[in-house]
């Protein structure tokens, strides 16, 4: 665990590249605004802060364990489909290089890891119990696994050259999927469903982090000029 956490502290400071440390500070600052400011990230987490100041959590959380809605018995099949579209669509970008494809296996596969290690932590440091008195309540591999999985699949649907309808349909089947797999949690009473909001929060801001830092590269410097008889306009961009 020690060699793992050393190695990612150190694809983070050198931003995966062999850019300066400026650079690579840069990125790091940019790929967390992007996971904090991401809609995938702000919507679960209004509404786990809903559920827990309007005290609804425990009464929609005893609804889901006593009207299945999810198969419970294929939770690890949901799971599965999730995080194989994942690497799939991944593959499917016309990257430059196989050398790139490798890059971006490792991220993703680096990215779950740390969303294991993630919800081992909340379940090992914080005393939240579960509805079936289990002290676990914080912190689901079946949340947070699955949803940055979802992350992850919908930054490489957008780079994928395919039909708007495709790029939704995918996207759906990965966060049919990573809900599914939450709320089988819910339904067996190990996590009440502002507990799962949280985890899938986390699991969110994990995928875009680790996306945005490693994967999304800096677009190059575009020059742009314009000459009149009477005028002339320079116009330099640099985009991330």
């Amino acid at each position: 665990m020690k060699l793992i956490l050393f190695t990612f502290t150190a694809f983070i400071l050198v931003g995966c590249s062999t850019t300066t440390i400026k650079s690579a500070y840069n990125a790091t600052k940019r790929a967390s605004y992007n996971a904090v400011t991401d809609y995938g990230t702000l919507i679960p987490a209004a509404g786990a802060t809903l559920l827990y100041v309007t005290n609804s959590d425990t009464r929609l959380a005893n609804y889901f364990i006593e009207n299945e809605i999810i198969e419970r018995d294929h939770d690890e099949l949901y799971r599965s489909i999730n995080g194989y579209e994942t690497y799939i669509t991944g593959l499917l970008i016309k990257d430059d290089s196989y050398l790139t494809k490798a890059e971006r296996v490792l991220v993703e596969f680096g990215a779950f890891k740390v969303g294991v290690f993630t919800s081992d932590a909340l379940n090992d440091n914080i005393d939240k119990r579960s509805p079936n008195g289990a002290n676990y309540g914080i912190g689901s591999q079946h949340a947070i696994g699955p949803f940055v999985g979802a992350a992850m699949t919908r930054r490489n649907v957008e780079q994928l050259e395919i039909p708007l309808w495709s790029k939704l349909a995918l996207n759906t089947l990965s966060y049919s999927m990573a809900t599914a797999s939450a709320i089988t949690r819910v339904e067996d009473s190990g996590h009440t469903v502002a507990d799962q909001l949280v985890s899938v929060t986390l699991g969110n801001m994990i995928g875009i982090f680790f996306n945005d830092l490693f994967l999304l590269k800096e677009t190059p410097t575009t020059l742009s000029t314009s000459l009149t008889t009477d005028s002339a306009y320079l116009n330099l961009t640099y985009r991330y």
